[in-house]
């Protein structure tokens, strides 16, 4: 997603104060910066529960109503597979307003070439890993876009998010949910998330 210059240099500078490097999606020589760190030893974490470009790989998402087409970004599975960097799913949720969990998958399975061929499979391994974990902590999910390829069924979650951000929202019991901006608001403060404030998070 795009944020407005001066949100964007928030962002990053509050990041980099825990020792996070930040890149900018649009970075030019974006894919060798990455290429660079992991060469460094460093953990590179990407986006990769949503298609920003609408050109991405495309997938079949699980629900309980069945399969939905979508796409995914083809970024990660293609630094994996160029690099031999191993690759893991990750997944946030909150269960109260000051602790986070973070769950991790195995190293996934680029399995043989062609390259298309492990992008494509290990692309759709991670779609098959996060649809669980999401479904589950569906409020932590701050998807503010389409998701689903559109396919004559009313209704898709994702295309209307909102609908599932109030579902979920009111479910676990918060009493403020505005949904004009796909916005849920909490009655914790923001400066409760800020640096020097984080609490530990448990895996």
């Amino acid at each position: 997603e795009n944020l407005p210059r001066a949100q964007f240099e928030l962002f990053c500078r509050t990041r980099e104060q825990l020792g996070m490097r930040i890149r900018g999606h649009e970075r030019h020589g974006l894919v060798n910066l990455l290429r660079d760190d992991i060469a460094e030893g460093r953990t590179v974490c990407l986006v990769a529960d949503r298609d920003l470009t609408g050109r991405g790989v495309p997938i079949v998402w699980q629900t309980p109503d069945g399969p939905v087409p979508a796409t995914m970004p083809a970024g990660p599975a293609l630094l994996a597979a160029t690099t031999g960097a191993a690759l893991v799913g990750v997944c946030c949720h909150y269960d109260s307003t000051t602790t986070m969990h973070i769950d991790l998958s195995d190293p996934l399975d680029l399995g043989p070439r062609p390259l298309r061929d492990q992008v494509r499979r290990t692309t759709q391994q991670l779609a098959d890993w996060f649809a669980p974990h999401i479904r589950r902590h569906v409020v932590d999910w701050h998807m503010m876009q389409p998701q689903w390829i559109a396919d004559g069924r009313d209704g898709l979650p994702g295309n209307n998010n909102y609908k599932v951000f109030e579902a979920g929202a009111k479910a676990i019991g918060y009493k403020d949910v505005s949904t004009g901006h796909m916005a849920i608001n909490s009655a914790a403060p923001m400066n409760n998330f800020l640096p020097g404030k984080f609490k530990r998070a448990t895996a």
